[in-house]
């Protein structure tokens, strides 16, 4: 029978186990730790069941490759522990390691462990375990993984293990890690582990950006939303929830009715509103959006509207995709790679069509697009600001060639960033991955909305 989220967990005399699993969980949520270790089972999560499935092919790749290389003589298959510490051998696969500490017990089944034969005699060998990491990019919760798993190593042999091997990426890339400096935050993690499953009641609830990627995100979602929590809103901190508790503040519509537009001096007309959580609760809680200033989008040239996707992991950009506004109609462009050699190829489709195009104007929002124009310039050269001034000069020669006059309309676009402009900053904001639109309630008139400084920044927040 499953337990609900707030259920209490007997443990009152019990051993508390830490494996390696819960170790893992409890570095991206404490909810998600407290809910594995009480044998809560998730609704499902197709990303984590597919970086599951991975996790077990690159494996099982890593291991045949280790295999391949090792003799038989040296190779060993999850040998006891007497023979783990006095044998001979080379390479141990898959060992599975129990170590009693204080009131807890350390578990942690060892992907591979390899053993260096020491440079004198009188000296014992280097032990050193190996974790397979499938992504293209390492993390800091991988590094204390493989922490976890020379601490366990080094309490169940009762001896030190310094270093430890990470072999990740497509690449077969092995990083060596010096676990040993890694020792004191595990320890301090292991201890606050032992405190959170050792209490009868369960962490606070918290969503974080980890929250897609778990298993666990409907039910804790659902609780949320039944208890109007203040992790709903995601740009408040635990300090700043902190300080609201203790106003007396504890739920979304609370903090809603805490808004008070005010008229802002002529001398702050044009810097950038600050984030108001209060808004965002407003805005959720009546599922508006609210407008506070008077924001103005000035468009001029040929909008072009951009969203960019890639594999981070791997540094490829796959998708392209553009939309440009011609006269009432749209034309729009999906630029695809369908392998990294593809990358620039669609990157100089893009390209070329920014370079037919009247006065261009890019239009994105965030940081990421602007990032993708750094790391394209830098591998292939041509730089959007390039065609861009070819344009311009390719325009120039027409209109002189013409005889038209030359009218500053006809200036070199410029790229516009959304996120830093001073006319307008979003804030509240709710993006649908799937469709990749932004996801609003219609907007209306509102008496708090009707109350801003004229000639403001533009502030928006929708539910």
């Amino acid at each position: 029978m499953r337990r609900n989220l707030g259920q209490k967990v007997e443990r009152v005399g019990i051993s508390i186990n830490i494996s390696a699993d819960l170790f893992d969980a409890f570095l991206k949520c404490p909810t998600k730790c407290w809910l594995r270790a009480a044998g809560e089972s998730g609704l499902g999560n197709a990303y984590a069941e597919w970086v599951k499935s991975q996790t077990v092919l690159y494996r099982a790749t890593q291991v045949e490759r280790l295999l391949s290389k090792t003799p038989n003589a040296e190779l060993t298959i999850s040998p006891a522990l007497e023979n783990f510490k006095a044998g001979k051998w080379q390479i141990v696969i898959g060992k599975v390691i129990r170590a009693q500490l204080n009131s807890c017990i350390l578990e942690s089944e060892l992907q591979a462990v390899e053993r260096v034969p020491p440079i004198s005699r009188g000296r014992p060998a280097h032990i050193i375990p190996i974790r397979f990491v499938f992504k293209n990019k390492l993390c800091n919760d991988d590094k204390l993984l493989l922490a976890f798993d020379a601490f366990a190593l080094s309490v169940a042999m009762d001896r030190e293990v310094n270093h430890g091997t990470i072999r990740y990426g497509d690449n077969h890339t092995t990083l060596r890690v010096k676990v040993a400096t890694l020792t004191r935050k595990v320890q301090a993690l292991v201890e606050q582990v032992v405190k959170l499953l050792s209490s009868q009641a369960p962490p606070e609830l918290v969503l974080n950006r980890h929250c897609p990627e778990c298993e666990f995100q409907p039910l804790c979602r659902k609780k949320a939303l039944a208890q109007d929590e203040l992790t709903l809103i995601s740009g408040l901190t635990r300090l700043e929830r902190k300080k609201l508790n203790d106003k007396g503040i504890f739920t979304v519509k609370q903090l809603s009715y805490t808004f008070l537009p005010r008229r802002r001096p002529k001398s702050l007309r044009y810097k950038p509103e600050k984030y108001h959580p209060s808004l965002k609760a407003l805005a959720m809680r009546e599922k508006r959006i609210y407008i506070v200033g008077n924001p103005v989008l000035k468009i001029d040239g040929t909008p072009v509207y951009l969203d960019v996707e890639s594999l981070p992991d791997r540094d490829f950009y796959y998708l392209i995709g553009l939309r440009i506004g011609v006269g009432k109609s749209v034309v729009q462009h999906s630029l695809w790679a369908d392998e990294p050699g593809d990358e620039a190829k669609i990157y100089a489709q893009f390209l070329d069509i920014l370079s037919r195009l009247d006065s261009p104007l890019l239009i994105h929002y965030g940081s990421f697009e602007k990032h993708f124009f750094e790391q394209m310039g830098k591998r292939y050269g041509n730089t959007v600001q390039s065609t861009f001034e070819l344009a311009r000069e390719k325009l120039g020669q027409d209109r002189r060639e013409s005889g038209g006059p030359w009218r500053s309309k006809n200036r070199p676009p410029e790229i516009y960033l959304r996120k830093r402009s001073k006319q307008e900053r979003f804030m509240g904001y709710r993006r649908d991955v799937h469709r990749g639109t932004i996801c609003t309630s219609s907007a209306s008139g509102s008496g708090r909305g009707e109350k801003r400084a004229a000639g403001g920044p533009g502030v928006w927040a929708g539910a």
